[in-house]
C-alpha cells in the first residue's frame, strides 16, 4: 500500500485480503479478516479506534480466528508522508 499509494482492502488490480493470505501460503485459510489504518497514531491509539468500530472490533474478537499478522509501514509516497497499520486474522 505504502509503495503504491493506495489506502484500500483491495489491491488496485481487485486482489482481495483473502487472495494475499492463500498466496502468502495459508492456502488452508477459509476465513480471512483485516482491519487497516492510517495515520500518525501510536500502537494503542490504533487498536482503541479499532476496538470502536463495530467491524473491525468483531474481527478482533472473532474466536474462528487463530492466526494473525500485524504489520506498519510509514514513508513518504505520491500522497505525502503515510502510516499504515494493518492486521490480517485466518482461521488456519
Amino acid at each position: 500500500m505504502l509503495a503504491r499509494a493506495y489506502y484500500d482492502h483491495e489491491s488496485p488490480e481487485g486482489a482481495t485480503p483473502a487472495v494475499r493470505v492463500r498466496a502468502a501460503g495459508y492456502t488452508r485459510a477459509t476465513t480471512v479478516a483485516e482491519n487497516v489504518a492510517e495515520g500518525l497514531f501510536t500502537p494503542e491509539e490504533v487498536v482503541r479506534r479499532w476496538l470502536e468500530s463495530p467491524g473491525h472490533r468483531h474481527a478482533i474478537l472473532d474466536r474462528r480466528f487463530r492466526g494473525m499478522g500485524v504489520g506498519v509501514a510509514f514513508g513518504e509516497n505520491a500522497r505525502g508522508f503515510v502510516v499504515l497499520w494493518v492486521q490480517v486474522f485466518v482461521n488456519r
